[in-house]
């Protein structure tokens, strides 16, 4: 009964000890973008690698590309293919991948290209996506015709900025 509970202690111990295996599945947002000696981070960029092997990518709240993706495991080359938008005329990514971060990098046109991304449980917000809502108006200065002249204490008024990037006013 001793040796029993001694062998089960040792093999607990020992699948405890072992390192999990980082995976690229998952949601990633764009942390930086350095191109030559520039750097031009995207905001709230992200990706999204699928289990069954399919991407979607895109900035905030609006996804613009989805696709496939493939990694060899052999030279670490990601190789992502969008069935919508543009084909990526460069060779693979040689990627690194942690618990929490992945390094792209590869050469586009003669210039090296460093991608960083964190892993992430939600999307990113982009400026615009910051502002959608209903806004109470507190006050308004000028003479459109917008809003009218009031000698009101309490103004009413509202603008409300929509997903499909229109807005609506409200005013008395």
């Amino acid at each position: 009964m001793k040796i029993t509970s001694i062998l089960s202690l040792l093999i607990i111990l020992i699948f405890l000890s072992c390192d999990k295996t980082a995976t690229i599945e998952g949601l990633w947002v764009v942390k930086s973008v350095v191109v030559g000696d520039e750097e031009m981070t995207p905001n709230a960029r992200w990706t999204r690698f699928n289990s069954d092997l399919t991407q979607e990518s895109g900035n905030g709240r609006f996804q613009h590309s989805y696709g496939t993706w493939t990694l060899n495991q052999n030279s670490n080359e990601l190789s992502i293919q969008n069935t919508n938008g543009l084909r990526d005329l460069n060779g693979p990514f040689v990627i690194s991948i942690g618990q929490n971060e992945m390094i792209w990098e590869r050469t586009e046109e003669g210039q090296n290209i460093k991608v960083i991304l964190e892993r992430s449980s939600q999307l990113p917000e982009t400026y615009g996506d910051k502002i959608l809502g209903l806004w109470k108006l507190e006050s308004a200065i000028g003479n459109d015709n917008y809003f009218g002249q009031s000698d009101k204490k309490d103004i009413n008024d509202y603008i409300f900025f929509r997903w499909d990037k229109r807005f609506v006013i409200q005013s008395e």
